[in-house]
């Protein structure tokens, strides 16, 4: 018999830099798919509130959990999950992945970080993320199963200047944090 579970994940950063926008996107096969944005998540901070993920448990299910994580740094820099394959996300999608950092880099170049609004930043990390989850793929997803005993916990997802963790219940398992572009460099007079 299929159970439907929904589980809570939150992004703990326990690196040295801060976060003008992070974005988690977390698919259960097919069958499910959410997503969220938070902002300005500096060293020490949890993400709140936290996303609401839903998957399934019992005999005869088969559907797996694949998570993603995007985020943009205080100095501009992309950060993602699992680098060795998620060069897709930058090569995708024409409108948005591929000019995501160009954009970021323009108005970093024009605003400086320091008046960027995370809003401003986030409006297209929440694009993005819709993107990348509408797509059956997971080429780029770290995978990390849910299992019933997770059923009404938290999944931690803790960021290290190098490392995610996710955490629950049920066990734990790591990814590489990658940097994915990095900041453009101020032009000179």
């Amino acid at each position: 018999m299929t159970t439907a579970n929904t589980a809570s994940a939150v992004i703990t950063n326990n690196s040295s830099r801060t976060f003008v926008s992070i974005g988690l996107s977390h698919k259960y096969s097919d069958v499910y798919s959410s997503q969220a944005s938070w902002e300005n998540l500096a060293p020490g901070q949890t993400t709140s509130p936290a996303l609401a993920v839903e998957y399934n448990t019992g005999f005869g299910t088969t559907g797996e959990d694949w998570w993603f994580l995007l985020a943009v740094d205080s100095q501009g820099n992309v950060w993602n999950t699992d680098p060795s394959n998620a060069r897709w996300l930058w090569d995708k999608t024409d409108w948005g992945i591929a000019h995501f950092g160009d954009i970021i880099a323009t108005a970093l170049e024009v605003a400086g970080p320091e008046t960027l609004g995370a809003g401003d930043i986030a409006g297209g990390l929440v694009d993005v993320l819709t993107a990348a989850t509408n797509d059956t793929s997971v080429e780029g997803y770290k995978e990390f199963l849910l299992r019933d005993e997770d059923a009404g916990g938290t999944v931690t997802i803790t960021l290290t200047d190098d490392t995610i963790q996710f955490s629950a219940p049920s066990g734990t398992a790591d990814t590489p944090l990658a940097l994915a572009q990095a900041a453009p460099k101020p032009a000179t007079a």
